[in-house]
Formats: structure tokens, sequence, C-alpha cells
């Protein structure tokens, strides 16, 4: 059987195999990820983002850094960081696991990012900054449509 492996490039040609680990030489390798523009299936409503709430694993006390950005900007907005370890009320129903006797293998917490900000797309940028790893199981971001009014225009 073959083995899989990650081989990442440069804008130079050159091909490098990434190995398993979380450093390179002792300096830590920072994780990313950036969604796609997002629009709530609706491109042409201006909305307000209000908030972008969080569902991840408690893996361990690190801060998660959140950005985004509105309608194709260029700079990012942020970030916020995020503690990924939960009280008590960050916890959600996520830790029984249907069709076992187990009851809390994976705990769920839920953070809460307030954005207050206008426009048709969204982007956000999860960013770790260490050798921690980060799983988000799932976001949502909560908008609503911003009411224009349209003025009559008499000649």
């Amino acid at each position: 059987g073959g083995r899989d492996r990650i081989y990442s490039g440069n804008y130079a040609g050159k091909v490098f195999r990434q190995d398993q680990s979380n450093d390179d030489a002792g300096t830590a390798i920072d994780g990313w990820y950036v969604t796609p523009h997002l629009d709530q299936d609706d491109a042409e409503t201006v909305k307000k983002y209000l908030y972008l709430v969080i569902y991840s694993e408690e893996i361990g006390r690190y801060f998660l850094e959140v950005y985004w950005r509105i309608d194709f900007e260029r700079d990012w907005q942020g970030p916020k960081s995020v503690p990924m370890f939960g009280t008590d009320a960050d916890f959600v129903g996520l830790d029984f696991l249907m069709g076992t006797s187990e009851v809390g293998v994976q705990d769920a917490i839920r953070k809460v990012i307030p954005i207050n900000r206008r426009g048709r797309y969204i982007q956000f940028k999860f960013r770790n900054r260490g050798n921690e790893s980060f799983t988000i199981f799932k976001y949502t971001i909560i908008a609503q449509p911003v009411s224009m009014t349209v003025e009559a225009v008499t000649a």
C-alpha cells in the first residue's frame, strides 16, 4: 500500500514534501483556515452581519484568532482572540454518542463573536499561532437583511 503525503510548492517552481510534525526546526507552524466569500444564499441583499458562532472541540488551553472581511475588502478586520477552552456556560450538548453507552466522550464549546458590519458577502479566516491543532465542528453566521427604502424620482 501507498503512503499519503502532502506536497506544497512556491511561485518559483520548487516543490516541498511536508512531514508529520507541527514545527519547522523548532519554530511552530501556524494553522490557517479561510472560508470562501459567503452570501447566505442571497448575494444581492445587503445584510447586517451580527455574530459569528463557532462550535469547536476543546483541545487545549490556547486562543484561536478570528479575522473577517466584507465585500471582497483587501484588509482583514480583527483579530478577535477566542479562547478554545470553555467554562460551564460554553459547553453544548454534543457529548452523547447515539448507539453507544458512552457519555462525555467529546466536548464541544460554543463561542460567539460580535461582527456588526454591513455588506453582501463575508469571509472568515481562522488562525492559531503555535503547535496547537484546532477543530471547528460548525460555524453559524447570524445576519439580518438591511431594509432599504427606494425614493420615487419624478421628472
